[in-house]
């Protein structure tokens, strides 16, 4: 300094303002753990004052969501789901959107809590690098630092008040949506103002601490980033992995994205449907760092087509379309060194539906031709094989038999045709002990017949001595 000054009054002038600079970063190095949390407790003390609220935590402000999610929920399950599915799916569809939102204006919220706490607890050894000229920028930063996280806190009160208010009457709309005219409507309508109100929360803070930083933006890829963390996470609660056999990790296709996770340098494998062949070259978005190559295993129609996966680093994330001769396959990849699956199968639902229906169709088959081949009409016999030599005695013209013949294998029993208006007489084959004894028969218009010859058996009608009974006796025609 001495020696680039011409004069003594410019050397004392410099002097001067070097004491005072070393000065005042002597004195904000002795008193900045006090001053750095008064600056960021008096941004929180103007945002409570504007916002017109007390100290605020980040549970009230989840609880706020959740409170709306509840009420259009209970919406959904007053309004008859089997009536009205589509309402009900939109309301639950809405409630999860709201949840979501409210989640990620809380995770903002602590985010800039846990930014003033590291501010004020340890950031303040940057103040010692204020006494030279070489390092002085670091303390600049950290003084603008804690001013801008006391700006996003005075804005996320106000931004959180203002949202309080307004979820008042979302939450009147969403308690009334049961006895609302059109329920969906009524449901967008406060998933809208949910969604609104998180991106608001997200996106100005984030302006205005970048006012204070010189580089103030709000693109429309923020909004875009902020619109793909919602379907993002919407699009993860319908597409949950669950174990399969030989250490499998299956995915219900149609379900939602399937997410593969690879590790770098290490195979992973994808599985289609047995008998599922690949129609052209699947189509990967980062051709160049991840690795594809097509394999199978099994024969005929057991074989089974599998898709090589390998990622030659850890941090990638791409998409992959496998196109077959039977659906669609699309699924995000990432690869992660740490938590990665070596193999990948689907689940098919709409197989099981299928099978389902096929077996039942095949049950029913099965008994419309049992049905036939045993219930064949005597009509149906041939003339050739029939045997009319049988003998009747015994009984009245109401339970006993117009003709009993057989064809060799069954015996047929005709009956009066007003025995479908009377009680039928029980079939007793008699045995060679003379005893009568149950056997196996059926009775089709008006027609006994009996999965066996016989040479003796008696119609029996009633018990006791009053009982009726006919005599039949094979061979013995009179």
């Amino acid at each position: 300094m001495l020696l680039e000054k011409t004069d003594f009054q410019s050397w004392t002038s410099a002097l001067i303002r070097k004491l005072m600079w070393i000065g005042a970063f002597y004195a904000l190095l002795l008193n900045g753990r006090y001053w750095i949390p008064a600056i960021i407790d008096s941004f929180t003390q103007i945002g409570q004052n504007a916002a017109g609220l007390g100290a605020l935590s980040p549970s009230g402000v989840f609880v706020q969501g959740l409170k709306l999610a509840g009420a259009l929920i209970d919406g959904g399950s007053s309004s008859a789901f089997f009536t009205n599915p589509g309402s009900s799916l939109v309301l639950g569809f809405a409630a999860l959107l709201i949840v979501v939102s409210y989640t990620i204006i809380t995770i903002n919220f602590i985010v800039t809590l846990v930014e003033s706490y590291l501010v004020v607890s340890v950031g303040f050894i940057f103040l010692g690098f204020g006494g030279s000229r070489w390092t002085a920028p670091y303390t600049e930063r950290y003084l603008g630092l804690a001013v801008s996280i006391g700006i996003k806190i005075v804005l996320l009160y106000c931004l959180i008040s203002a949202g309080f208010n307004l979820s008042v009457g979302w939450l009147d709309e969403a308690q009334g949506i049961a006895t609302s005219a059109r329920p969906a409507m009524t449901a967008f309508d406060v998933m809208g103002g949910s969604l609104i109100f998180m991106m608001c929360c997200r996106q100005i803070p984030k302006l205005f601490a970048a006012v204070i930083g010189g580089s103030p933006a709000l693109t429309g890829g923020d909004l875009i980033a902020t619109a793909a963390a919602v379907g993002s996470a919407a699009l993860a609660v319908g597409d949950v992995p669950s174990p399969g056999p030989d250490g499998r990790v299956m995915f219900s296709f149609g379900a939602g994205l399937p997410t593969v996770v690879c590790a770098p340098l290490r195979v992973c494998m994808i599985e289609l449907e047995a008998g599922e062949k690949i129609v052209g070259e699947p189509h990967i978005g980062d051709s160049v760092r991840w690795n594809i190559s097509p394999a199978m295993y099994g024969t005929r129609d057991r074989a089974t087509a599998v898709v090589i996966l390998k990622p030659q680093m850890p941090g990638l994330d791409t998409n992959l379309l496998i196109t077959t001769d039977r659906r669609a396959y699309y699924l995000r990849l990432i690869s992660n060194p740490e938590d990665y699956v070596a193999r990948v199968a689907f689940a098919y639902p709409e197989n099981d539906a299928r099978k389902w229906q096929q077996q039942l169709t095949a049950e029913q088959t099965l008994a419309k031709q049992e049905k036939h081949s045993t219930e064949i009409p005597p009509a149906m016999i041939a003339i050739e094989k029939v045997n009319f030599d049988y003998a009747i005695r015994g009984g009245d013209d109401h339970i006993r038999p117009v003709r009993v013949f057989d064809d060799g294998a069954k015996t047929y029993i005709q009956m009066p045709p007003d025995l479908q208006h009377r009680e039928a007489p029980v079939l007793l084959v008699v045995g060679k002990d003379g005893k009568g004894e149950m056997t196996n028969y059926r009775v089709k218009d008006q027609t006994y017949i009996v999965d066996r010859l016989f040479d003796r058996a008696n119609l029996v009608l009633g018990s006791g001595k009053k009982a009726q009974k006919v005599e039949i006796s094979r061979g013995h025609n009179q």
